[in-house]
């Protein structure tokens, strides 16, 4: 078996390898040495850049209140305006003719992104400033040899409890599934590794605040080792799998595709895929 030191875990991987090996592959490992996938992989509906916009400006906004000072509408319209006409620019939209789509889609982000304010949880962080911090998710944690990035976005003090936040800018229900709650589980193996953070796992709440249709929606649930020993278990199978998939030089198309069609929205690799 190949060194998982190359291996990355996040929540996002762990769930496409479970929904589709044969993208996963594609966009994950033979990305590395063949440029064309390279650029496949970097490919997205535009809609999907807007999210990471909305993420972008949410957290933009997080760092002025943290600094007591305020985003207008019109700062927070040009980095969403920015962000998705530099992803058209660098030619990683799916859609042939995206700046149609663009205006429509600054609305969109932007009215989420009003709406988060008095969203659970966060109608409190403004006024609470020193009981909470943002977190860099791009520092992993390593976990059997492997690097995760499985970071809250927000801790946040309440009392003699820590709650760690993650943002999700979409979801399909207001309860993750067993896998999910898994996932979200890593929050409590990185809480468990960060040396400023002493209180036990019973003290811990894990939250997901999520944009479910017409509204933001908290889902919580109380930290536990139980939870903790789980999540790494799923995540030790998910690095396991994916460090014999590091090594695959087999027929691509061979592998297993997604069971639901919806997976398969916005697909950069749905052209060539046995499935269709």
């Amino acid at each position: 078996m190949p060194s998982n030191n190359g291996i990355v875990w996040s929540p996002t991987r762990g769930r496409l390898l479970d929904r589709c090996t044969r993208r996963y592959v594609l966009q994950h490992v033979i990305e590395q040495y063949e440029s064309e996938n390279a650029t496949l992989a970097k490919v997205r509906p535009l809609k999907d850049h807007a999210r990471r916009a909305l993420r972008e400006s949410i957290l933009d906004l997080l760092e002025a209140w943290s600094m007591h000072e305020e985003r207008t509408e019109l700062e927070s319209r040009s980095l969403i305006h920015r962000n998705l006409l530099q992803s058209i620019v660098s030619g990683q939209v799916l859609e042939s003719e995206p700046h149609d789509l663009v205006d429509g889609l600054v609305e969109l982000m932007l009215h989420r992104l009003r709406v988060i304010r008095e969203a659970p949880i966060f109608g409190q962080l403004k006024r609470k400033v020193g009981k909470w911090q943002s977190v860099d998710r791009l520092q992993p944690l390593l976990l059997d040899g492997a690097r995760q990035y499985g970071a809250p976005d927000l801790i946040f003090w309440n009392g003699d409890r820590l709650t760690l936040i993650r943002l999700a800018m979409e979801t399909r229900s207001r309860v993750p599934d067993e896998v999910g709650i898994l996932e979200a589980g890593s929050m409590l193996l990185w809480a468990e590794r960060n040396p400023l953070i002493e209180v036990g796992l019973e003290q811990v709440d894990v939250v997901r605040v999520g944009w479910l249709g017409t509204r933001w929606i908290k889902w919580i649930k109380r930290g536990s080792r139980e939870w903790a020993e789980q999540s790494r278990s799923l995540i030790a199978m998910d690095i396991e799998q994916m460090a014999r998939l590091l090594i695959f030089d087999g027929d691509v198309n061979q592998l297993p595709t997604s069971i639901g069609d919806w997976i398969c929205f916005g697909c950069p690799f749905k052209k060539d895929c046995p499935k269709f």
